[in-house]
């Protein structure tokens, strides 16, 4: 192993806390996304484990955020509005932003 390939592996090491609890979250939404076919990596089930695997992903949520551009639409119509206290001061204070182009958010 030469040094360059034993740098690579120390960062890839070193920013495991960044990268693993993201791979952990996927997996586990495939394990549940794919139970009736056995999971990522298992054979079909029989019957009586298909049955085993719904009651265990019953009550099953996923980590991973699923939310159309309507719901967030309203959840963001549905904030208060600023007080005046929070208005700006100075050279600004009487002069009105152009709303400018809007931008979806997904």
């Amino acid at each position: 192993m030469n040094l360059d390939t034993f740098i690579k592996l120390l960062i890839l090491l070193a920013l495991a806390p960044y990268w693993w609890p993201v791979l952990k979250a996927l997996y586990a939404d495939f394990q549940g996304a794919l139970a009736d076919e056995g999971g990522l990596f298992g054979s079909d089930p029989t019957p009586r484990q298909l049955a085993e695997l719904r009651e265990k992903y019953r009550d099953y949520e996923s980590p991973l955020i699923n939310e159309s551009y309507e719901e967030a639409l309203a959840r963001r119509r549905a904030r208060p509005m600023r007080d005046s206290s929070s208005a700006p001061s100075g050279s600004d204070a009487g002069r009105q932003a152009s709303p400018g182009p809007r931008q979806r958010r997904f």
